[in-house]
């Protein structure tokens, strides 16, 4: 189970033995949505993508991997990215989180989800703010598509 935490912490934890097996800062700010994107069909890469939307006006994306594969990647130049393992431990074979990109909003992040097209070159990533607004991006490029405006309240699902 994938949690994201009041403080900013996305942990993941074990359901069957009920450890906290990964847990890291994502945010500095309340992490209010999540939506994992699964690999399709006609996806090359094969790779879980989760999006998390925060308080802090980020919408970030990471990647699931497991805990084995972070030997080969420690001497990356992130050394200053204060991404860390707030558990005390490794736990090889389990999954954990490598974050890949960030889109700045203007506003608070209420609420992300990607839509569920079959086609990768179709997907979308839409962002719900404070400010009443729905934004819709490209998944592959991030790029601005379209602007759901006009609602009474904030879009919260």
């Amino acid at each position: 189970i994938i949690v994201g935490t009041r403080e900013g912490y996305i942990l993941i934890v074990d359901v069957a033995s009920g450890d906290i097996v990964y847990g890291t800062k994502a945010h500095e700010k309340e992490i209010w949505s999540m939506d994992l994107k699964k690999p399709s069909g006609n996806d090359d890469s094969g790779v879980i993508t989760l999006v998390t939307g925060s308080a802090d006006k980020n919408v970030k994306f990471w990647e699931v991997e497991s805990q084995d594969d972070e030997s080969d990647s420690d001497d990356d130049d992130d050394k200053d990215n204060d991404d860390e393992n707030i558990v005390g431990q490794s736990h090889p074979g389990h999954p954990m989180v490598v974050h890949t990109r960030t889109l700045q909003s203007d506003d608070d992040v209420v609420c992300v989800r990607y839509s569920y097209a079959r086609d990768p070159s179709k997907l979308m990533v839409f962002v719900s703010t404070l400010d009443c607004q729905i934004k819709v991006f490209f998944d592959d490029s991030l790029k601005f598509f379209l602007s759901l405006y006009g609602h009474t309240l904030p879009a919260l699902a």
